[in-house]
């Protein structure tokens, strides 16, 4: 083989190798673009649980408006668009909501253990990062997150909202 032969035969081959990668590349950029307006409604969604389960969790006395909310994207929004983890979070939360409700009204002995909303409300954030951090970006996650336990239970109750 003559050194013009190998010379068109590696110009053929880079070019193929080119195209293939170019390919691609390409397709998982219109992969991408089309999962975008999906994958944004999700983040919105979520910023909007996680913003309405920490509101319940660190007020004495929310406004029945936000509790309201609160069941509405549990019953709603939250279903066509939460994973296991997700799922498990908000019921998560929606236990310890109705279990503070039932202490506050005296029909539930103060001394049953119910998760505190503060850590559940922490469960629902760290669900949501996580599922968002493994669709959009795996930047997103932290090292604690690989590290810690999954269930808010797990995780610490601060006594007011200042101290982390």
């Amino acid at each position: 083989m003559t050194w013009e032969e190998r010379t068109k035969v590696g110009a053929t081959l880079l070019s193929l190798v080119a195209i293939v990668v170019g390919g691609s590349q390409f397709i998982q950029n219109q992969r991408i673009l089309a999962a975008t307006p999906f994958l944004q409604k999700k983040l919105e969604w979520c910023e909007k649980a996680v913003t309405t389960v920490s509101a319940l969790a660190v007020s004495d006395f929310p406004s029945p408006e936000v509790e309201q909310n609160f069941w509405q994207l549990y019953w709603g929004l939250m279903v066509l668009i939460e994973n296991e983890s997700i799922e498990k979070a908000m019921v998560e939360f929606g236990e310890a909501l109705e279990g503070s409700r039932q202490i506050e009204s005296g029909a539930k002995d103060s001394a049953t253990p119910v998760i505190g909303l503060r850590g559940a409300s922490l469960g629902v954030a760290r669900a949501c990062r996580r599922e968002l951090a493994e669709e959009w970006s795996p930047s997103w996650l932290r090292q604690a997150d690989t590290t810690e336990a999954t269930s808010p239970q797990n995780s610490a109750f601060p006594s007011s909202p200042n101290s982390k």
